[in-house]
């Protein structure tokens, strides 16, 4: 259900699956909890991970729905000479069988980034005093281009490392 491939619900089943849990949704507070401990999801844990589930399967399928409408735009764009083909590749959002992630951002969006995220750990380094890795990664973790480049390039490097050197490395 938390799986960011192509995600559990489908765009269709997901009104379908609304209706569903309306009919299991508890009141908005929890009489039997404190003031601190009332929440909109009651108290029980595996509602409050279903619940985010099916947000970021929403996020992701918004994501989804938008890539393919930007691809065919800019491949209408080529099709219309307005941009050469180095420019449609570097604008078109990637996808990828086999991969956990639904689509890759455009190389426009992640050109430097890696590169920056880089600089600031260096920067970060200093001679007498080592960071945790908390205190070393907080600026890429709040930057969400950032954040997303590195995944994509640790997971795509990861791949290409492993059909060169294979299983063994």
């Amino acid at each position: 259900a938390g799986s960011r491939r192509g995600s559990s619900a489908s765009i269709l089943n997901f009104g379908a699956s609304e209706s569903s849990l309306d009919s299991r949704r508890q009141p908005l507070s929890n009489p039997n909890l404190g003031k601190e401990g009332q929440s909109l999801l009651g108290n029980d844990p595996h509602k409050l991970q279903g619940y985010v589930n099916r947000l970021l399967d929403v996020r992701i399928q918004k994501w989804v729905m938008f890539s393919t409408v930007w691809n065919e735009v800019i491949d209408h764009f080529r099709t219309e000479d307005l941009i050469s083909n180095k420019e449609r590749d570097y604008l078109k959002f990637s996808r990828f069988d086999g991969f956990s992630q639904a689509i890759y951002l455009p190389v426009f969006q992640t050109a430097g980034v890696v590169e920056e995220a880089l600089d600031l750990l260096e920067g970060q380094i200093e001679d007498d005093y080592q960071p945790t890795d908390d205190e070393l990664f907080k600026p890429i973790m709040g930057h969400v281009t950032m954040r997303t480049a590195i995944a994509e390039v640790w997971e795509l490097g990861s791949h290409v490392l492993l059909k060169l050197l294979g299983p063994v490395h």
